[in-house]
């Protein structure tokens, strides 16, 4: 036992004394150095970055870390330390092209203890430039989109690709060269940046609107036929010109296309939420396809003809050089979102039905009433559209469709100036697709009084208060039962509320020079003033732009326009029209170009 305590107390006093406790012994100092590093290899990345590696060194206490030292020019020998990492690789950048560059690698412990150096590795930069394109580079998305972008980097000799990064939005399955982007909620214009990570100098970018716009649902974009797109971002001075502009892809329809395209996006068609754009052809008609699909996928197709149904030969109507070479769908139809439904006006030649045959054809004009899922009728339809006096073969429904509170209103003009004919209006319930009235611009029972409502293909335009306006082409004019070179203001009822016929209007008659070659656009309250809030603008081949009060269009004066204000558009149209008539009506207003 005794043995046993006296041990003890000898191990502790070494111990103390190691310590320094009680007597005046200390730990020697580490001297002893790291090993050098080993196997140092260095590649050239790009024109401007060598990356290096190595075998790390070993050491009795821990290596803190390494010294790289370098030296450019053929066989140098003027090393200069560079960098101080820490782990086993470094890549240097910011070097010069086509430069030959040694480097050598030394390591430290705790103790400041170094190592020897490693091997001497040489190699050069290259004389090719990193260089990086980004695909696609340009585009449009709506807020709920995602879209993929691909990187492409020339002379990136190690594979190292790129970095992403966005000015809004998100990136999703990032690798060296791809990534899903998500952009924000809030819609705007936003620039995806690939930066190369070879050489952090170099990048590429693509700039993207981001949209949350509903779709475009009518002609022009509103029932006031403005033709604004306020939610437009990816569209601009910049991005529209020859060098960032052009034909994306396009998509082969049996017929030619007078219709303005419509499209509604985030639509839920097949069992996928799609972009979808809606097109009609002179072929009686019909196609939804993938807005954004280069490869043209076909969603659904629709046509009205079948045995015995036709579309209608220009000849037939006696004008053969106006609508070549069939008469199908000519007016731009118009989408209701709120019950999925787009409404089209089909004209056909018919040789199959009660009264029709092959020696005697009918000609007829149905509303289709179409499921946007898949193009199948609804409510009923198609119905045809008629009316007391109304001749379907020489009347050609040209303006675009209008929707209003579930009215369908449908215009209609001519073939050129053959046969009989008058402008008409007709309103159609959007539900039941029943006939709601019938308005003519012209008297319809004393013959060929003309009057035409095509506007070029626009559109009878909307107020705030539900009512609507049209412009009529040449024809008679009396201010009782005809109206023909006028704006007209109907209520959605069917009655004429108020008119403005051009001072000069028999002239206009006389030359062919219609108003009625426009359409009615109504003007943001924002741009009228205080005396008259409520304005519009209207036009025609005349070349006069007439600003009007939407409460009080000014009827007609025979001596003067009671209109706002009017200008004279390229050059003195009115002037050279009424000098070749031999004579100038009293009070024809002069302009200079």
């Amino acid at each position: 036992m005794k043995l046993a305590v006296t041990a003890a107390n000898v191990l502790l006093a070494a111990a103390l004394a190691a310590c320094g406790g009680g007597g005046s012994a200390s730990t020697p100092p580490d001297t002893t150095p790291p090993t050098a590093p080993t196997n140092l290899v260095v590649t050239a990345a790009s024109s401007t970055q060598i990356n290096l590696s190595w075998t790390a060194s070993t050491d009795n206490v821990g290596v803190t870390g390494y010294q790289v030292e370098r030296c450019h020019g053929a066989g140098c020998s003027n090393f200069a330390q560079i960098a101080t990492p820490v782990g086993t690789s470094l890549n240097d950048t910011r070097l010069t092209p086509s430069t030959s560059y040694s480097y050598r690698v030394r390591a430290t412990d705790a103790a400041g203890n170094l190592s020897g150096y490693s091997n001497i590795a040489t190699t050069s930069t290259s004389g090719l430039t990193i260089t990086v394109s980004i695909s696609p580079k340009r585009g449009g998305l709506t807020t709920s989109q995602t879209q993929s972008f691909t990187a492409t980097v020339q002379n990136d000799f190690s594979n190292q690709g790129v970095t992403w990064g966005a000015t809004g939005g998100t990136f999703t399955n990032q690798t060296a060269t791809t990534a899903l982007y998500r952009p924000p909620a809030t819609p705007g214009s936003f620039t995806i940046t690939a930066t190369s990570v070879a050489d952090h100098t170099t990048s590429a970018t693509a700039t993207f609107g981001v949209t949350d716009l509903a779709g475009v649902l009518t002609y022009h974009n509103d029932t006031a036929r403005t033709g604004q797109n306020l939610q437009e971002y990816a569209l601009t001075t910049a991005t529209v010109n020859s060098s960032t502009f052009g034909v994306l892809f396009s998509c082969q329809v049996d017929g030619y296309i007078y219709a303005q395209p419509l499209y509604i996006a985030n639509f839920n068609i097949g069992g996928q939420t799609r972009n979808v754009v809606f097109i009609a052809t002179e072929h009686d008609s019909v196609y939804a396809f993938d807005a954004d699909s280069s490869s043209c996928v076909q969603l659904w197709h629709t046509s009205f003809l079948s045995s015995g149904v036709t579309t209608v030969p220009p000849a037939d109507t006696g004008e053969t050089s106006d609508l070549i070479p069939e008469i199908g769908i000519t007016s731009t139809p118009v989408i209701d979102p709120s019950t999925n439904t787009i409404y089209v006006v089909a004209k056909t030649k018919e040789t199959v039905g009660s009264g029709c045959s092959v020696g005697n054809p009918c000609y007829v004009h149905r509303l289709h009433a179409l499921d946007m899922t898949n193009g199948a009728e609804k409510f009923g339809g198609p119905i045809v559209l008629s009316a007391p006096n109304f001749v379907p073969l020489f009347h050609l429904q040209r303006a675009a469709l209008l929707l209003s509170s579930g009215t369908v209103y449908i215009g209609f003009g001519s073939h050129g100036d053959n046969n009989t004919w008058q402008g008409w209006l007709m309103a159609y319930n959007a539900t039941t697709l029943a006939q709601q009235w019938v308005w003519h611009a012209t008297d319809p029972t004393s013959g060929n009084n003309e009057g035409a409502i095509w506007g070029s293909g626009n559109g009878p335009a909307l107020d705030a208060s539900g009512n609507i306006y049209v412009e009529t082409g040449n024809g008679v004019f009396d201010e009782t039962a005809n109206f023909s070179d006028s704006v007209i203001k109907l209520s959605p009822a069917g009655t004429m509320l108020d008119f403005f016929t051009p001072f000069d209007q028999a002239v206009m008659q006389q030359n062919d020079i219609d108003l009625g070659s426009s359409g009615p656009i109504i003007l943001p309250d924002v741009v009228g003033s205080a005396a008259n809030p409520h304005v519009m603008i209207i036009t025609g081949k005349v070349g006069v732009v007439y600003l009007l009060d939407q409460t009080n269009l000014g009827g007609y004066n025979p001596a003067s326009n009671q209109d706002l204000g009017e200008v004279s558009v390229g050059f003195n149209t009115r002037i050279s029209r009424v000098a070749s008539t031999g004579s100038q009506p009293t009070g024809t207003k002069t302009s200079t170009p």
